[in-house]
């Protein structure tokens, strides 16, 4: 027997949790218990009997009559007698006592009593209660009637319950000085962490919500094993990458994709960077380095993005795809089932869980059909079967993805799923194979609020709060609509323990031997977009099936031949194929001087456009290789602007940019191009809005000059901008700026045209140009040429970080940044990190092109600064604001700032159009009254 002090100091270490520590109920959950009433959640209160017989299930649930075998529901009497109260020690005593008494191991008359689990949890409860009792005799001798009972592995369960059960083995050995089952629950614990998570940091229980709660129960496992002083387990590092896993499986409203025995729930109180920003829709933490991951155990996640382009995280669009194989503790027969969030609501979604234990619902959502997924009426699905993902491939535009399922004897089922980024639509087609002629069903469940009208036989309208958007399908296919049916259960989903909500289980049926089916969904904004191209003839076409929705572009390609192998490069993007950053390095040294060399040879012979043919030809034929990459270091653009044509890849959306004699007449946009070679010595103001371009060698700047008879020349940089739907020259908030007035100078940034895929660039050139200098120069001759008395800076994001950069070259300008960076040190590398590889590859960027206070510094720089900050935008707030605030009063007491908080909510967000025009006004009160 051990000593009671030592018992007791390890009850003391080990009762941690969250069902071991104080709560705000505590003093409820006693009060009640003193008058025989106990609540075991999610079931109502019940009363106590005067003699207990532990056979009590007043429910009829399973769940209840395990909770009440736990004991746990006596852990706020233990609390409040460790603070004191002796009524609430006695009750503690009382009901301890009275199990261990009448539930004997293998004795009890309860077959809940030592089930898998609930006797790894019941052995805290009796560690903790170590320290109230004052005679522990008999609680030593139930924990060690328990350890025995966990020893012997006829006992054990699986996956998590198997968890609970080897540390619970392993605390109770430590309590009674056992060493061979301290040893055999640190051994056990092992093997079982190493069949849990793989190398990607995901969990095998089949469900995102059980993928949490594993993390938090093996880190307190681990836990438990450190504060006795033993080493890490191997293989505990797979641990630490579950949060990454978390944070990909959240949908953009912050909520766990309901998939497998799932309803909800959220990565709360993780520390983590990726869940702390998933969490807080954007205000904290930081976003994972992917739109797209693939997991291994069977899991896609999908969007549009992390809410980084002055757009709310609720407002991107987010999938997921389901594969692998069913036979997962908490998975279901899912294989293919996708689901779908957009416009801030979920559309497609999974039927969750229900209860554990007997009932038709519960039933229903572990059925196949009653998901996402082509299903076989009359043919038994076998759910040892696993779901193959054949083909993927993502771009900067476009994920794809490619799976097989044999399920049904005789069946093939191929699947195609494109999400094209551009217009966040979700594009399947399914193909079935059968060795007879069988009916097939396409089948989607929509979410509860979802209301469903068939306009015809191939589009249905969706409506959720105040949003609408449209499913398009493959005419020809019998339509079916069912929503709350009971006699059998169909078109429901479960929203909580017992719980479920009518939905709408959409049915699209053909009969056959070879079939075909497709469906595409749309976001909310492109609800009212008619889509062209949809039809069976045109589904294996060569190339893919083309779509026009509303007038844009979606190709998915054809499912028939598998693309890239799905185990390469699985839990994120497909690797990029850009040359390393050491050749990189090296091919920038030699394709920047190439490039200005063929422009400047251009240049030399204006009008014979044979010679800029000829420069564009041998730019081709000496790194012709970077234009299979996305990060081509501007190759594209440069033989863009040589030949005057876009680009053959249509996605690219850059168009020719350099007119390259003043008697060429070209417009952009519907506005006249102008160029020059380099910044001009003198500016003369068009009088129309006007495309002003300068050739700066390797990059061509654009700008957009709008005349106006203001003493003011507005100066516009833009922040970040998604790639896939934006067009290059980007020119931020023109409209609303031309509306107070002129003279304007709008910029876009060419420092995007290194890379296809980078949503920002700070505007910081090439390794050789730093930008700014030059910007300072054209904004200063604009400003001349104009007449401008005053110059004004403005831009958001990582405009406001470009904007202050240039003012520290201008003596006397004025900069209005709306939650500018400050130091790219502190932002997202997931964005910063392309940009300073595509500009600099291997070599440290220097600090005074990366973080604005060096640049003040070094050109003592004298301007005013109206510094606007969301409050809900924390990491702005903690990683720029703050620390250039208190730097620059440290080092620069010349720059006049006004530090002005506003509050748009969560996240990197900007003001609204209206407040955005009252904070300009604001700015430009300012700059009056420093005259």
């Amino acid at each position: 027997m051990p000593t009671l002090a030592h018992a007791r100091s390890v009850a003391a270490r080990q009762s941690f949790g969250p069902h071991f520590e104080r709560r705000a109920t505590d003093a409820r959950a006693v009060e009640l218990l003193a008058h025989r009433r106990i609540q075991l959640h999610p079931h109502a209160e019940w009363q106590l009997p005067t003699v207990m017989t532990w056979t009590e299930d007043p429910f009829t649930s399973r769940n209840w009559a395990a909770q009440l075998h736990m004991l746990r529901w006596l852990e706020p009497a233990r609390r409040a007698a460790l603070a004191g109260d002796e009524t609430a020690r006695d009750l503690w005593v009382e009901h301890a006592r009275s199990w261990v008494e009448h539930n004997p191991p293998g004795g009890s008359p309860s077959a809940w009593a030592w089930s898998d689990m609930v006797d790894a949890v019941r052995g805290f409860v009796l560690v903790a209660g170590l320290l109230v009792v004052d005679d522990p005799g008999w609680v030593f001798d139930s924990l060690h009637q328990h350890g025995e009972w966990l020893e012997d592995e006829r006992h054990l369960g699986r996956a998590n319950h198997a968890l609970h059960q080897h540390e619970a083995l392993f605390v109770i050995g430590t309590v009674l000085g056992q060493g061979q089952w301290v040893a055999l629950g640190r051994t056990r614990l092992e093997g079982l962490l190493e069949e849990s998570y793989d190398e990607q940091g995901v969990n095998a229980e089949g469900s995102p919500v059980y993928h949490d709660l594993n993390y938090r129960w093996w880190s307190r496992a681990l836990r438990r094993l450190e504060l006795e002083g033993e080493p890490p387990l191997p293989h505990s590092e797979r641990l630490a990458a579950a949060p990454l896993a978390l944070a990909h499986a959240t949908r953009p409203d912050g909520e766990y994709e309901s998939i497998g025995d799932g309803d909800g729930g959220r990565p709360r109180g993780i520390d983590h960077p990726a869940t702390k920003y998933v969490a807080s829709n954007g205000a904290d933490g930081e976003p994972p380095a992917d739109l797209v991951a693939v997991f291994d155990r069977g899991y896609v996640f999908g969007r549009s993005g992390w809410g980084e382009t002055d757009r709310r995280c609720v407002d991107e669009t987010f999938y997921s795809l389901s594969f692998g194989s069913a036979r997962r503790v908490h998975g279901h027969p899912d294989g293919g089932s996708l689901t779908y969030f957009a416009g801030g609501r979920p559309w497609l979604v999974d039927p969750g869980k229900y209860i554990y234990g007997e009932h038709a619902i519960r039933d229903l959502v572990l059925s196949r059909a009653s998901h996402n997924v082509v299903h076989v009426p009359g043919r038994r699905y076998d759910r040892s079967s696993v779901v193959a993902l054949v083909a993927r491939a993502t771009t900067a535009d476009t994920d794809h993805f490619v799976l097989e399922d044999r399920g049904y004897t005789g069946v093939l089922l191929r699947r195609s799923v494109t999400f094209d980024r551009r217009t966040e639509a979700l594009v399947v087609v399914d193909h079935v194979e059968a060795d007879d002629e069988v009916e097939a069903q396409q089948r989607w469940l929509l979410a509860p609020d979802v209301d469903v009208t068939q306009e015809d036989d191939d589009c249905l309208a969706l409506t959720s709060a105040h949003k609408s958007t449209r499913m398009h399908l493959l005419p020809g296919g019998d339509v079916l609509l069912v929503r709350g049916r009971t006699d059998p259960h169909e078109g429901w989903k479960a929203t909580g323990w017992g719980k479920a909500e009518p939905a709408t289980q959409v049915s699209v049926s053909r009969r056959g031997r070879r079939l075909a089916f497709a469906a595409v969904l749309v976001p909310p904004a492109l609800a009212s977009a008619a889509i062209e191209g949809l039809d069976e003839a045109t589904l294996d076409a060569p190339g893919g099936l083309r779509l026009d929705l509303g007038g844009r572009a979606v190709v998915t390609t054809p499912p028939s031949r598998p693309e890239r192998d799905a185990g390469a490069g699985a839990g994120r993007a497909d690797p990029d194929v850009t040359p390393g950053a050491s050749e990189r390095l090296a091919l920038g040294s030699e394709v920047w001087p190439a490039m200005a060399e063929a422009k400047g040879r251009a240049w030399s012979a204006t009008a014979d456009q044979s010679v800029r043919l000829h420069a564009a030809d041998d730019l081709r034929r000496r790194f012709g290789s970077l234009l299979l990459h996305d990060r081509d270091l501007g190759m594209r653009a440069v033989i863009a602007d040589l030949t005057t044509a876009p680009p053959d890849d249509e996605s690219w959306g850059r168009p020719p940019l350099v007119a390259w004699s003043s008697g060429e007449a070209r417009r952009v946009r519907d506005m006249p191009l102008s160029s020059y070679k380099g910044v001009p010595h003198s500016f003369v103001p068009p009088q129309e809005p006007t495309i002003v371009t300068l050739d700066l060698g390797a990059l061509t700047l654009p700008t957009l000059y709008s005349p106006g008879d203001s003493p003011v020349l507005t100066v516009l940089l833009h922040g970040a901008l998604d790639r896939a739907k934006t067009a290059l020259p980007r020119f931020e908030r023109v409209r609303t700026h031309t509306a107070s007035g002129g003279p304007l100078l709008a910029i876009g940034d060419p420092t995007l045209d290194l890379d296809r895929t980078l949503r920002l660039g700070w505007y910081l050139g090439t390794e050789s140009l730093d930008l700014p200098i030059t910007l300072a120069a054209w904004v200063r001759n604009v400003a001349e040429g104009c007449g401008a008395r005053d110059i004004v800076l403005a831009g958001g994001s990582g405009g406001g970080f470009a904007a202050i950069h240039v003012a520290s070259l201008l003596e006397g300008s004025t900069v209005f940044a709306v939650n500018p960076q400050t130091d790219l040190n502190g932002y997202f590398p997931r964005l910063v990190r392309p940009a300073l590889d595509a500009v600099f590859g291997t070599r440290s960027a220097p600090r005074q092109r990366t973080a604005v206070l060096e640049r003040m510094r070094a050109n003592d720089a004298s301007f005013r600064l109206f510094y606007v900050q969301n409050t809900g935008d924390r990491v702005h707030v903690e990683r720029h604001r703050d620390p250039f605030l208190r730097g620059l009063r440290e080092h620069s007491p010349s720059v006049d700032v006004r530090s002005v908080e506003i509050d748009c909510g969560p996240g990197h967000v900007g003001p609204k159009p209206a407040e955005y025009a009252r904070l300009w006004r604001e700015c430009l009160d300012m700059l009056d009254s420093s005259l």
